[in-house]
């Protein structure tokens, strides 16, 4: 009896060994079955892995900003596109300026016309070049008398309200020492008299009612004279920095066109001086930046200053 409970009782512990061998090898069997499918499809882990790779990169980058490298081309372009942009706009400045400038004269003449209509073909008088022996032509850009007490040359236009803006006698390219700013308190409140503390300038020279271009006696009366083709108003000239355009001057005739003269070797701008002559000892240098601007044959002088005339 003993001895077949023992058989029965080895049977079994063999038997449960067995199961437990069987589920082992079941339990092995199911791991493979189910890590297959992951090893059934490398490419998409890998692709995955890859993708989640490429993520991270961008988000590296975006957050580190432009590599030196490209910052310095985006320089590069930036430098290359402004030096090519910025003559361009310069020049389309300029024009623009020029074309605001002529219409400014083209009002001046309007207003000249009127008051030659109303005062007897007569041009207004500029006192400081009343007096051929001590005419003081480079101060023709002033609007008052020399101690600002009265309205003087251009500024008679005011005066007799042909010209109601004084805003007109300003040139929008001017770069020198008279922006209209300067007397714009005096000009609105026009009791210059009352507010005289010096001359008013504006920013363009009137050839005045003599003739800065005859030889002698320098200054000789225009009354009389056909004004159709005489230049009558051009940019200041009193110094270079009061020249507007510096490659030329808008010209006002006295049929009331406008017209740009460009200035050959800049033989205007070269012929002003670099500070105010106040003395009539400088009036041959407006002498002879009226030649050049009435186009007329050169002089001896002209020539050695190394211009060539317009037209």
């Amino acid at each position: 009896m003993h001895h077949g409970r023992d058989i029965r009782r080895t049977d079994l512990t063999r038997a449960a060994m067995q199961g437990r061998d069987f589920a082992s090898i079941d339990g092995v069997a199911a791991n493979v079955t189910t890590e297959a499918p992951c090893d059934a499809r490398p490419a998409r882990l890998f692709g995955a892995a890859s993708h989640a790779r490429t993520r991270a990169g961008h988000a590296g980058r975006l957050a580190c900003g432009f590599t030196i490298v490209e910052l310095l081309v985006v320089i590069g372009i930036v430098a290359i596109l402004t030096g090519v942009l910025m003559p361009v706009l310069s020049h389309a400045r300029a024009a623009s300026g020029r074309v605001r400038c002529m219409s400014n004269l083209r009002q001046i003449g309007c207003g000249l016309v009127e008051y030659t209509e109303r005062f007897n073909d007569c041009l207004p008088r500029f006192n400081a070049t009343a007096n051929q022996q001590t005419a003081e032509w480079g101060e023709a850009m002033a609007l008052t008398t020399r101690f600002g007490t009265r309205l003087d040359g251009l500024g008679l236009l005011l005066a007799t309200l042909d010209i109601t803006d004084p805003r007109l006698f300003y040139c929008p390219c001017h770069h020198g020492d008279h922006p209209y700013e300067q007397y714009a308190s005096r000009l609105e409140s026009r009791d210059i008299a009352a507010s005289g503390t010096g001359p008013i300038y504006g920013n363009y020279h009137y050839r005045t009612h003599m003739d800065p271009s005859a030889t002698s006696p320098i200054g000789t009366p225009l009354k009389g004279r056909n004004l159709s083709s005489t230049v009558l108003v051009v940019d200041g000239m009193r110094t270079r920095r009061d020249f507007n355009h510096v490659t030329g001057t808008n010209r006002l005739k006295g049929d009331g066109s406008v017209d740009w003269h460009l200035d050959h070797g800049n033989a205007i701008y070269k012929s002003l001086p670099f500070e105010s002559v106040s003395s009539f000892m400088g009036n041959t240098i407006f002498q002879d930046a009226w030649r050049w601007i009435d186009a007329r044959p050169p002089t001896d002088n002209d020539s050695s200053s190394g211009g060539s005339q317009d037209e």
